[in-house]
């Protein structure tokens, strides 16, 4: 598995982090798409979580990330909005399995489980904790763990499987 610098532009700091390709593949932002009021505004998803002291730790089997609760992504009561919560699961769930599947397998969401524990509110900073809990010939289990920075309180868990399926070649 070959490392690639992974650009992430944050306000006037970039940050380089040596990632493997398929996770750089997964977790670079993409632009969303906005009535066409809105089209003077470019916003990132993943920019709603990331700030200059991001901290992304991957090794075989499991991913660490820190996240910030920035207030786009909060939901009335002025905690994390679940769906946020869920796509980020999804993305840290997704960097986790491709540490274990090899890249020319393609990597199907099959399940994923959520458990809103507690809020996470406004400006909080979260540690998302993914690790492979069983990895086979055909499917993949990731747990993901979110946990206040300061506390270490658990908050939100996730759990994933994943269908690993070859890639024809025609």
């Amino acid at each position: 598995m070959s490392n690639c610098q992974w650009p992430v532009a944050i306000g006037l700091v970039d940050i380089q982090l040596q990632v493997p390709e398929s996770v750089a593949y997964i977790l670079q932002p993409e632009p969303l798409s906005f009535p066409q009021q809105w089209k003077s505004r470019r916003i990132l998803i993943l920019n709603w979580f990331l700030t200059p002291s991001l901290s992304l730790k991957g090794q075989r089997g499991g991913i660490i990330c820190t996240l910030f609760v920035k207030p786009p992504i909060t939901n009335l009561f002025k905690s994390l909005h679940g769906g946020a919560l869920a796509a980020v699961a999804e993305i840290v769930s997704i960097a986790c399995a491709r540490t274990v599947v090899v890249e020319e397998k393609e990597l199907s969401l099959g399940e994923l489980s959520m458990s809103y524990l507690s809020g996470a509110p406004t400006n909080a900073e979260m540690i998302a904790d993914g690790s492979v809990v069983r990895s086979g010939r055909n499917l993949t289990v990731v747990a993901v763990e979110f946990k206040f920075n300061k506390t270490g309180m658990l908050i939100y868990t996730a759990r994933a499987t994943f269908y690993n399926m070859p890639v024809s070649k025609l």
